[in-house]
């Protein structure tokens, strides 16, 4: 009985023994797949399918996640790389440091809360990436199937939703039936165009195959667009054209440049033509395209969000070198012992933690940097090219919304960084055969 079902299609010659199969399995049953439902379980733990799970999801997803965690770790002999070890170990430096600045924190309840969510729920995302997922590149890829799979569900979740507020009429921010707003749709959608645009420019060569990606892609764009989510709209903006520029290549002989100028000629006229339409016709803007412009209509003296930087920024040199204190930000700015953050990370660490918070976590931002490999074997990498985009988004969205416990996705692609130590340097033909060799589990387990 171990005859095999073949198939040949334009991904290639795919196998549906029932070994394919359990390996498919264990996708699904992986440690990864936990990970991913932690990092996004603020994004589905509220929908009313959902209310039969006893306790909070979030508390339950970690546990999981933690517990077999510490079980890969031990059954692995507790063997660590050099690097995912230092950029651990940097962020629990940062994190004690924030533990001791609770001593002259204002704040009582929330800088309480913070800190433990920062040791917990925020550090661990850090702590297994690096640790864990980044330890072997089989694991990387797990990790963005299972991104990508998860993506691929709250789209279509929020693209029904848009056609249902088209239909009836509804008009403002779209809120899925997963009762999420859209800036969470938006951090989860963005990562999985990420992941898209990675499959597409390092695997997809056919012409069908090629056609059968962008169409994926300009689903997805289309959908970014819809849903109202500028922030996320800009990073993976910027995040999908550095994996772009990052993998072209100088043109060899005419043929190339010809292509290339009439690609950009025909993406350029698209981009006019839909211009035209809407200005001309005085059709409504997509909802993502109506915020950008209402920001720009507000100025920086306008907006709320910048208000509160300058404000911010106005009040670090009272306490520049240890700073006022984690959670402290929301006090001392008249709103109270709540939770309220002022939407940009470095201005975060700033006030609450001062110069030597900062200098901590610029640390870890330039260790990170300093770990990615030059560009030909980024070229050659579509994993370690992967994690620095993801980690390039992640990191505009945390300066551009949420406060340090609420990037979770930053801190998680932050400690992935370390993959980028494996195999480098090496013969591209040993690095292949060490891929090869590096398999699925034959049968579905927590692994």
């Amino acid at each position: 009985m171990d005859s095999a079902v073949t198939t040949e299609q334009g991904l290639g010659r795919i196998s549906f023994s029932l070994d394919f199969l359990m390996r498919q399995l264990g996708v699904i049953f992986s440690f990864e797949m936990t990970l991913v439902m932690f990092l996004f379980a603020g994004i589905y733990k509220e929908d009313a399918r959902f209310a039969w799970i006893p306790g909070d999801i979030t508390v339950l997803t970690f546990g999981l996640s933690f517990v077999t965690g510490m079980y890969l770790l031990v059954r692995r002999g507790l063997v660590f790389r050099r690097e995912a070890v230092v950029i651990t170990g940097m962020a629990i430096l940062f994190v004690i440091w924030a533990l001791l600045s609770y001593l002259w924190s204002p704040s009582i309840n929330y800088s309480l809360r913070k800190v433990a969510l920062l040791a917990s729920l925020t550090l661990w995302p850090l702590a297994s990436f690096a640790l864990i997922v980044s330890h072997e590149r089989v694991r990387v890829r797990r990790f963005f199937v299972v991104l990508m799979l998860f993506s691929l569900w709250i789209a279509i979740e929020s693209a029904l939703a848009l056609l249902l507020a088209a239909r009836s009429g509804i008009r403002g921010f779209v809120v899925t039936s997963l009762s999420t707003n859209y800036l969470g749709l938006g951090r989860v959608i963005g990562p999985g165009m990420l992941v898209l645009v990675a499959y597409y420019v390092y695997f997809l060569r056919g012409t069908w195959q090629k056609l059968l990606g962008a169409g994926a892609i300009l689903m997805y764009a289309v959908l970014m667009l819809g849903i109202g989510s500028r922030g996320p709209f800009l990073a993976m903006t910027v995040a999908c054209g550095w994996i772009v520029l990052a993998n072209l290549r100088p043109a060899r002989n005419i043929r190339q440049i010809t292509l290339r100028l009439l690609l950009a000629i025909t993406a350029l006229c698209m981009v006019l033509g839909v211009v035209f339409y809407f200005v001309t016709s005085g059709a409504e803007l997509p909802r993502t395209l109506q915020r950008l412009q209402e920001a720009q209509e507000e100025g920086f003296e306008g907006s709320t969000r910048f208000g509160g930087y300058a404000a911010t920024w106005a009040m670090v040199d009272e306490s520049p070198i240890w700073g006022r204190g984690i959670g402290s930000w929301p006090v001392l700015n008249g709103r109270g012992d709540i939770r309220a953050y002022p939407h940009n990370i470095f201005l975060e660490v700033f006030f609450e933690l001062g110069i030597i918070g900062l200098l901590m976590f610029v640390g870890m931002l330039f260790y990170a940097w300093r770990l990615l490999p030059p560009k030909r074997v980024l070229q050659r990498e579509p994993w370690m090219m992967l994690a620095a985009a993801q980690l390039l988004s992640a990191f505009i969205n945390a300066n551009i919304s949420g406060d340090l416990n609420d990037n979770k996705l930053f801190w998680a692609f932050l400690g992935m960084m370390a993959v980028c130590a494996l195999r480098r340097g090496e013969p591209v033909k040993l690095e292949q055969r060490q891929d090869s060799a590096t398999a699925l589990p034959a049968q579905p387990s927590m692994s």
